[in-house]
């Protein structure tokens, strides 16, 4: 009997059944790793995993994931009242077992880490849904959380093809734009807004590539130039637990404050973009896909950036890989998509 051998990549070591950018696309995600350092995003895409994770990557994942299953049910006609406290907690009750699902191994301080994330995506969401109620009554949403990306749509970027996977928070329509233009929906999570504050986001809106890969998706999908994008940021709070205190009491003070100054935690912010700077943007976008594609394919080099092994979020999880090959605190993930990862 022969043994049939999976193709592989010489120049990385990744072995087609864990990726083949022609048959699983690139997605924002992975464009941004590759970016930081092309030796994380090789060892990324070998699925190598840390099992340990920060308060802020759990936050960020969680709070998308009740969004996605609350702006489902209102796409599918399920939601049309404000969500009630329960129902978030019903989510999250299911989001959680999704994530220990695709997180096997976590550590222990990971596993504390998701029980506090859990308790303030539970104080916070049901006052996201209340300060934000006219998202089910009042907007004419195009769209919510849609897969973008198929195989059969791969083009050439360069000597080779692929083509953008991800998965778009929203498109909808509004009353203030006059032209009729869909609007991109796009929520980040984040626990402090910079020196500037929201102005910080405004300079580095326009060379954010997840936000431009979608609106050339939704301009691809409707033939029309999108009118800009809808930050929907929320804050994720900074409260510590205290001595003494109980969990219940931490989850009380948390919900307090976010029901006093709910203003402060839920910020949209509107940025119109025109059909110059998103084709020069797509271009650029075009440009750096060839890049990615060159190096996969082992016709650009690969390298460490070692700016990217310490920086102001910490120690990168892959630096004792990088160093000695030590995988202590790692493991390695059979080749499959996590149900929770590359928006």
């Amino acid at each position: 009997m022969r043994i049939l051998k999976l193709v592989t990549n010489t120049a990385l070591g990744i072995s087609k059944d864990r990726y083949d950018p022609e048959r699983d696309g690139i997605s924002p995600s992975l464009l941004s790793r590759w970016k930081h350092c092309r030796e994380k995003a090789r060892l990324n895409l070998l699925g190598w995993t840390s099992r340990k994770t920060s308060t802020a990557q759990i936050f960020g994942t969680i709070a998308h994931a009740v969004l996605e299953h609350a702006y489902g049910d209102i796409q599918r006609g399920k939601l049309g009242t404000i969500p009630s406290t329960k129902y978030v907690k019903q989510i999250c009750t299911r989001v959680e077992d999704r994530w220990k699902k695709d997180n096997p191994r976590a550590d222990s301080d990971t596993m504390e880490n998701m029980e506090m994330v859990m308790l303030l995506v539970e104080a916070i969401m049901p006052v996201y849904f209340t300060f934000w109620n006219r998202d089910l009554i009042k907007m004419d949403w195009y769209h919510l959380e849609q897969y973008v990306g198929k195989p059969e749509e791969a083009r050439p970027f360069g000597k080779y093809r692929s083509f953008m996977k991800g998965k778009m928070d929203g498109a909808f329509k509004t009353s203030k734009d006059k032209k009729g233009r869909l609007w991109l929906f796009e929520t980040k999570s984040k626990s402090r807004l910079g020196e500037h504050g929201e102005s910080n986001l405004i300079d580095i809106m326009p060379h954010e590539c997840q936000t431009h890969l979608y609106l050339g998706a939704l301009q691809d999908a409707t033939h029309k130039v999108p009118g800009g994008v809808l930050l929907n940021i929320i804050r994720r709070p900074n409260f510590k637990l205290k001595k003494k205190e109980s969990l219940k009491q931490f989850a009380d003070r948390v919900s307090s404050d976010i029901q006093r100054r709910p203003d402060y935690y839920f910020i949209r912010i509107r940025m119109e973009i025109s059909a110059r700077d998103l084709e020069k943007q797509r271009t650029k976008l075009d440009g750096m896909f060839a890049d990615f594609l060159a190096w996969y394919h082992g016709d650009s080099p690969h390298y460490h950036n070692s700016d990217a092994c310490e920086d102001k979020y910490g120690t990168c999880e892959f630096l004792k890989i990088c160093a000695k090959g030590d995988t202590t605190g790692m493991y390695q993930r059979p080749p499959r998509r996590n149900e929770l990862e590359d928006r």
